[in-house]
């Protein structure tokens, strides 16, 4: 007879992200630069949501072209806009956004088994460790979509054990992953394709 794997709670790792929210914020807040380059334009670009000239396409690129969809810039808006028009603001709401995509993860993973969860805490730690910590809250199109991809992983993960919530949320973040990086939708599409089959 089969034991049933423990379920992970949520308090197991509300310390860590406690620690990690308040470290970053600080860290956001104590920086004194201007942003410049693909940063800059980011931030201008977000500045622009809900105006007269509202982004309908992604960042652009270096090769001439922009990337598919205005996500990034939908999802940076309020947290500029409750900085007070900070630069801050986008740093933050970048922070959120990569924060919810692993604690999504993690839940997922958790779904299955207490050792895929520790499977998604170790990946995005070992991320962490071979960038930079700014990884959490750098709102760069290239940097913001990586730890996400830990979420489509963990969906399917959890569609592969018979969960099909793992379904809607590959759903969801490999459309936003995509729209901010066409570039990886090369690989999103394998695990999108895997989903869809399985589930």
């Amino acid at each position: 007879m089969s034991v049933p794997s423990p379920r992970v709670g949520p308090r197991a790792l509300l310390p860590a992200l406690v620690v990690l929210v308040v470290g970053h914020a600080a860290l956001i807040v104590s920086r004194t630069y201007l942003p410049g380059g693909d940063w800059a334009f980011i931030d201008l670009r977000t500045r622009d949501v809900l105006s007269t000239h509202t982004p309908l396409t992604g960042a652009w690129s270096r090769y001439g072209w922009n990337h598919p969809g205005p996500f990034l810039y939908d999802a940076l808006a309020l947290p500029r806009l409750l900085a007070g028009g900070s630069w801050r603001g986008g740093w933050v709401g970048a922070m959120l956004l990569t924060l919810a995509a692993v604690v999504t993860a993690w839940w997922l993973a958790g779904l299955r088994s207490a050792r895929w969860a520790a499977v998604v805490v170790v990946a995005a730690s070992w991320t962490v460790a071979a960038a930079t910590p700014l990884i959490w809250a750098d709102p760069w199109n290239a940097s913001v979509v990586i730890l996400p991809l830990l979420a489509i992983a963990a969906s399917v993960v959890a569609v592969r054990g018979g969960d099909r919530r793992g379904v809607a949320v590959a759903a969801v973040v490999s459309v936003a992953v995509t729209q901010t990086h066409v570039a990886y939708g090369v690989l999103v599409l394998p695990a999108v394709v895997l989903v869809g089959v399985v589930g």
